[in-house]
Parts: C-alpha cells; structure tokens; sequence
C-alpha cells in the first residue's frame, strides 16, 4: 500500500501541479477578462488542466537522459516510475482533456488538439533547437487566456494583453531554464540557444524578453485598457520581471525563473483586481 501511494505521488509530481493550476487559473481569468462566466468556462479549465498535465509527463518521457543530470530528483531518473507508465499516464491525460475540449467547443477542440500536437512535437524533437522551442511553450502559456474567453464568443483586449504579457513571461523563462539545463543538453547532443550561442548571449534574449514584458505589463494601463487599481497591483509583476531579468543575465538563472513564476502568480493577481476593479 505505501509503495502505491508512493507511484501516485509521484504520478502528480510528474505533471507539474504548481504549472497546472497556473493554466487553469489563467484560462478562468481569461474568460473573466472577457465577460464569460458559466459553467462552460470552468470545463475547458479542466480540459486545458488534463492537456497541460498529460504533456508534462510525456516531456519527462522524452527528457529522460537529460534529467538524469539535469533534474535527477525528477520520478524517473529516481526509478520510482517508469517511462512507459509516464507516456501512456500522459496520452490519456491529453486525450481526456481533448475529448473534454470537444463538449465546450468545435474551436477550443481544435485549439486543445493542435496544441497538444505542437507540445509533443516540443517533447519529441523541438525542444532539442534553438527559439522555436522557446516560442511554442511561451504560445501555449499565452494562449489558455484566449482558449477561456473562446467559449463566450468574445476575446475582448484585455484577454489579449493578458495573453501577451504571459507569453512574455514564459519566453524569458525558457531561455533561461534553457541555460540552466545546458549540461544535460550538451549530454543529449541538443541545440538549445545556450549552445549554438553561449550563455552569456542568450541570457541577453532573456533579459531582453523580461524587459519586453515589462512593457507588455504597462501598455495597456498606458492606453487605459486596464485601469488603476490593476496599475497598483501590476507594480509587483513588473519588478519582478524587471529583477528576474538582471539576475539572469548575472547568470543566476535558477533564481530568475523562481522570480518569473512568482511574477506569473502576482500578474494573475493583478488581472483579477481588473476584473473586480475594471478600468473601462
């Protein structure tokens, strides 16, 4: 029985949960931003949740040599469970939230189909090359905002700047952890931006993702989108972005993704304060 509980732990490790909730957070905030509020919102939360979930462990499927250096503490570089176990944990996860996307909408079905695609593809092959493998992971960050106000019919500005800024975020938080994780690339003959380049340049495309960011953070408070309220709030986010970027190109890359997932958590903080203090 312990030994049970055991797998299960580390079945809920291997999905990410802290990163899952972030996307169900952010799917009902996007919907929230444009107006959609029923029970409908809620479901396709869950089925962004289930995606999200299956493709983390599928990426730990797939990362497995480069966790055995980079991530050792990870379930399947301790041998608390095995690969096949994380693929098909991780395929069902996807289908069941696919099947799911299907009861909300013919286009969150096609969003949750092609983005479960395109994060294998990252898993199996484009995480190994430089950019585009950044770019599809901060997409999908960015999109669960839009995905929740899809199923209202209307994807209102502030959804779409809510989608930017978090695209943003995870941009520079992959190029780092991309740095981070240099060694077991190297190891796994991957060309990751910190390889083709060095890591001192592409903390460069980092720090300039984080200042990108901040900006994405005020333009719309700028063109009173977002009101004051948000403002106030908003100002954490922003130095956080704003210290995770002068970290990381110091090279203390761990410290600077820990500084953007905080900042991630405070900028969905600050979107809900637009939707209970709206600025317009």
């Amino acid at each position: 029985m312990k030994k049970f509980f055991v797998i299960i732990s580390a079945l809920i490790s291997l999905t990410r949960p802290l990163n899952v909730l972030i996307a169900i957070v952010a799917v009902i905030v996007g919907g929230l931003l444009s107006g959609f509020l029923d029970r409908m919102l809620i479901i396709a939360a869950i089925s962004a949740g289930l995606v999200l979930a299956g493709e983390n462990a599928i990426n730990d499927f797939f990362d497995f040599k480069t966790d055995l250096i980079n991530h050792p503490a990870r379930p399947i570089p301790l041998g608390i469970i095995s690969r096949s176990l994380a693929f098909w944990v991780g395929l069902i996860l996807i289908l069941i939230g696919i099947y799911i996307s299907w009861h909300v909408g013919l286009s969150n079905f096609i969003i949750a189909l092609m983005l479960s695609i395109f994060l294998f593809a990252y898993s199996a092959f484009l995480s190994r090359t430089p950019i585009i493998g950044n770019f599809i992971v901060a997409f999908a960050g960015g999109i669960t905002l839009i995905y929740g106000a899809i199923p209202g019919d209307c994807v209102s500005s502030k959804t779409i700047w809510a989608a930017i800024i978090a695209f943003g975020l995870h941009f520079a938080r992959e190029i780092f952890k991309d740095i981070e994780d240099r060694l077991g690339d190297e190891e796994d003959n991957r060309k990751t931006l910190p390889i083709v380049t060095n890591p001192k340049k592409a903390a460069v495309f980092g720090f300039i993702g984080c200042v990108l960011t901040m900006l994405f953070i005020e333009i719309p408070y700028m063109f009173r989108v977002f009101g004051d309220y948000y403002q106030l709030a908003a100002l954490l986010p922003f130095l956080g972005t704003g210290i995770a970027g002068v970290l990381g190109i110091q090279g203390y890359v761990a410290k600077s993704q820990m500084f953007l997932k905080i900042s991630m958590l405070l900028g969905i903080g600050a979107l809900i304060v637009e939707y209970f203090f709206p600025g317009k």
